[in-house]
């Protein structure tokens, strides 16, 4: 917990909410920009327009473009204060080697996502109400991808959390951070394997509906896929930080 506490301070110090918050309001404009269009508003409540279920297939297109890059700008901006203030050593001489100092840091940062995907969420349901959506929702379909959003994106950025302290330039993490947000969105078009092959893919692998000829129609939850690849990411990550403390040492 104390090593917590000091990660906090420094996301305070580095205004980490305050860019967390600006990128999940523009993820929440885009979700919702349907709702600006009059003509689409005094339709919502008509079954056929399929409201929930297009509001939830828009958000998971704007996750895919927008969370790539709010993992790696979250993940340079914490890891970068130690390669320039030579944090790594400090931290040594606390007993904290860099792979656990990395692995602080994605706790730390842990919240923050969830706090996101909390408000972005929240912020669509809220936002449908107020403009008089009054359908019943699908809360099922919208706490599995509310949870797999938030588990997808806390494990890309992890995977950011290593890059950023394996590579003192944080340009490097970022661009991939950009690739990500391309491969995402594109992943939505794309075949489906071609989604499970690209970790971006899977917020378009854990999408519960997708578009037809007539609208919406809802797909089978992917949890064994998302289950997979989650296992599969944090094995990696782990063996990551284990190779950080040996180079370290």
């Amino acid at each position: 917990m104390r090593f917590l506490a000091v990660e906090y301070a420094k996301m305070r110090r580095l205004k980490v909410w305050l860019v967390a918050g600006v990128l999940s309001l523009g993820t929440l404009l885009f979700s919702c920009m349907q709702l600006f269009r009059s003509s689409y508003v005094a339709a919502i409540n008509d079954p056929a327009q399929q409201h929930w279920e297009g509001t939830l297939l828009w958000y998971a297109m704007a996750k895919a473009m927008t969370a790539p890059l709010l993992a790696a700008v979250l993940a340079s901006r914490l890891v970068d204060v130690e390669h320039q203030g030579n944090g790594w050593l400090m931290a040594a001489t606390l007993g904290q080697s860099k792979g656990r100092l990395c692995l602080t840091k994605i706790l730390a940062l842990a919240p923050v996502v969830l706090a996101t995907t909390v408000f972005e969420l929240g912020g669509l349901v809220l936002a449908s109400r107020l403009v008089g959506a009054t359908l019943p929702l699908p809360v099922g379909p919208w706490l599995w991808y509310a949870f797999a959003s938030f588990a997808i994106t806390l494990a890309i950025l992890a995977g950011h959390v290593w890059i950023s302290a394996r590579v003192d330039n944080q340009l490097t993490g970022l661009a991939v951070g950009v690739l990500g947000a391309f491969a995402g969105v594109f992943t939505m078009l794309m075949p489906s394997w071609l989604a499970h092959i690209l970790p971006w893919g899977y917020y378009a692998v854990a999408a519960v509906y997708r578009m037809s000829g007539d609208g919406f129609e809802s797909t089978p939850i992917a949890w064994p896929a998302v289950t997979l690849f989650l296992l599969v990411l944090a094995a990696l990550v782990a063996l990551g930080l284990r190779r950080l403390d040996r180079i370290e040492s």
